[in-house]
């Protein structure tokens, strides 16, 4: 998951690893903003990419609904559009 070019987390599919960035190790940062991230790198451990047009789809329509069932989703995108910058 990336916010401005940051790259927060992100999941290593051959090694089946997920990254936090130490970024997010700070008392700033709100517990549900590293649960997100944790959450959108766990997505991407479930939920197979479709094709289209020969490439693979990482962030797809189905994706995105199932990111947004995280129960404090507004919430985390609105703290990675300001919380980084303050």
């Amino acid at each position: 998951y990336a916010v401005r070019r940051r790259t927060l987390g992100s999941y290593q599919e051959k090694t089946k690893i997920i990254r936090i960035n130490p970024i997010l190790d700070r008392r700033r940062v709100p517990r549900y903003v590293v649960e997100f991230i944790v959450y959108h790198e766990m997505l991407h451990v479930v939920i197979d990419p479709p094709v289209k047009n020969g490439r693979r789809v990482i962030h797809s329509r189905e994706f995105k609904t199932r990111e947004r069932n995280y129960s404090n989703y507004h919430k985390a995108i609105q703290w990675g559009k300001r919380g980084f910058s303050a």
